[in-house]
């Protein structure tokens, strides 16, 4: 894993750091009309204004959590991009990370591990996504943030209860910040449950075993995932008279 991020991390710090240096000390044109000039907007009238429950609107329209996130960025490093394209950079790295970390939990090769992280980057540099890198959306701390619960669940498995709520919080930032990962996010849990003796003949026998051992620590995740979606509910509720999500 260390070998990994030595691997590809540098180099991709250094290009990105260099391709917005010029960025530091300066005020961004966002543009008109766009969801990242959305987000902008809303973040400022969070931390200018004070509006930190209201978020720049009533009941939920736009992604609910990634505000906060760009509103603290400003809030502690001034009205530069840098901080905030910067901080996707580091969601891609992390989520590479963490693949690789995978990939050695499930005892592959080191070679599949370097694998498993290219076939993570080379969509995410190749091709249009990679104009979606610090223009100010939401994919990859979402991203993160999902991959971090499914990381924690797994771990969850050696007995620490203490990783499953970890996860269900990482699950419940996860879903705020992009609310249509919630199946994924949901489905997450049987990482926890998956067998990991017996032959393949067997693995229904020993998805049953493990639901019947392990269904509270599925529970707890899975029940702070629905109280994260009722929090937003009684939100908008609260604020804006809707009980529903975005």
């Amino acid at each position: 894993v260390q070998s990994v991020f030595l691997f590809f991390g540098p180099g991709i710090l250094f290009f990105f750091s260099k391709k917005w240096w010029a960025s530091l000390g300066h005020w961004k044109h966002w543009g008109i009309g766009d969801d990242w000039t959305t987000m902008q907007v809303y973040a400022r009238t969070i931390v200018v204004e004070g509006e930190w429950l209201v978020g720049g609107e009533n009941v939920f329209v736009m992604q609910p959590l990634y505000r906060y996130f760009i509103g603290v960025y400003h809030w502690l490093f001034g009205q530069s991009a840098f901080v905030q394209s910067m901080a996707d950079v580091w969601c891609i790295l992390g989520t590479t990370i963490i693949l690789a970390a995978f990939a050695t939990k499930f005892r592959l090769s080191a070679l599949t591990a370097f694998a498993a992280s290219l076939i993570y980057l080379m969509p995410t540099f190749l091709g249009g996504f990679r104009y979606q890198i610090g223009r100010g959306l939401i994919e990859h701390h979402a991203m993160i943030f999902m991959v971090l619960a499914g990381w924690l669940l797994y771990g969850a498995r050696e007995g620490n209860f203490l990783r499953i709520v970890g996860a269900g919080i990482c699950g419940v930032i996860g879903y705020w910040l992009r609310q249509d990962h919630l199946i994924v996010i949901a489905m997450l849990v049987f990482f926890i449950i998956e067998p990991t003796h017996g032959t393949t003949g067997e693995v229904w026998k020993a998805y049953w075993r493990q639901i019947w051992t392990h269904w509270r620590r599925g529970f707890s995740y899975v029940g702070i995932i629905v109280f994260g979606v009722f929090l937003l509910c009684f939100r908008n509720w609260w604020v804006g008279g809707v009980f529903g999500p975005t």
